[in-house]
């Protein structure tokens, strides 16, 4: 049976917080804690989606390098501060950072003028357009002269943003199972997933949000179907964009 259609927006019955609510207000707290307590690069793959990201920023180019190998010149910086915060930490249960590193990486300046060649092995290839609200956030912060380690943290803050963004309006938009979608959206790995620069995050988000237009595109009544259709639709092509490979 269909749950009851949500309050109108501006409005409040003085129940508990529905399930919107729930996966924005959970979301976000827990999703800022994963963001900005989780030391650099220790989500999965984020040196390569962090590289990546900077190089869409900056046009997404690549080129001719060393022994005419394909890849990117990026700034010198980005390496240093992947090669100072990595440490050998992935798949190492019980190492950790050692006192004083994020204080060294903050103080790394970016100087966009001094660049290091990256092989495209060291670079993701998915679509460009995935990895838009991060290089966003890292194209405005850099011109105004941001330093790596913020630069990485700010496309995390806008990877969440986006994906939380896209779960709450799913759990909105369902008219039955709204409870489900929102314990989908709270599982821990999700929250950390969208907390990162990774696009597995956005990939989580947006079957989610399929999962609850189609439902609406089912089950709601007659004007929000059509809506629930149309916003299907669009899901669905940001899921098919997030499984194609770029280049």
């Amino acid at each position: 049976m269909p749950e009851t259609a949500p309050d109108p927006p501006g409005r409040s019955s003085g129940r508990a917080p529905g399930p919107a609510a729930t996966v924005a207000v959970i979301g976000l707290l827990f999703g800022l804690l994963f963001a900005l307590l989780t030391p650099p690069f220790q989500a999965p793959d984020e040196n390569l989606h962090f590289r990546r990201t900077y190089l869409i920023s900056a046009g997404d180019r690549l080129t001719a390098g060393p022994g005419r190998a394909r890849g990117a010149w990026l700034p010198a910086s980005l390496e240093t501060l992947v090669g100072q915060t990595l440490q050998g930490i992935p798949f190492t249960p019980g190492k950790k950072l050692a006192p004083g590193t994020i204080r060294r990486a903050l103080a790394i300046p970016l100087e966009p003028e001094r660049q290091a060649f990256v092989p495209a092995d060291q670079l993701t290839h998915y679509l460009p357009i995935i990895y838009l609200p991060q290089a966003l956030a890292v194209g405005l912060a850099r011109t105004a002269g941001a330093r790596p380690l913020v630069l990485l943290y700010l496309a995390r803050l806008a990877n969440l943003a986006a994906c939380l963004a896209l779960a709450v309006l799913a759990v909105a938009i369902a008219p039955c199972c709204r409870w489900l979608l929102a314990a989908l959206a709270l599982v821990p790995m999700a929250v950390f997933l969208r907390s990162s620069t990774s696009p597995d995050g956005l990939t989580d988000a947006a079957g989610l949000l399929l999962a609850g237009a189609l439902l609406a595109a089912g089950f709601a009544p007659e004007p929000r179907r059509r809506r629930g259709l149309a916003i299907a639709v669009a899901a669905a092509a940001l899921v098919r964009m997030l499984g194609r490979y770029y280049g």
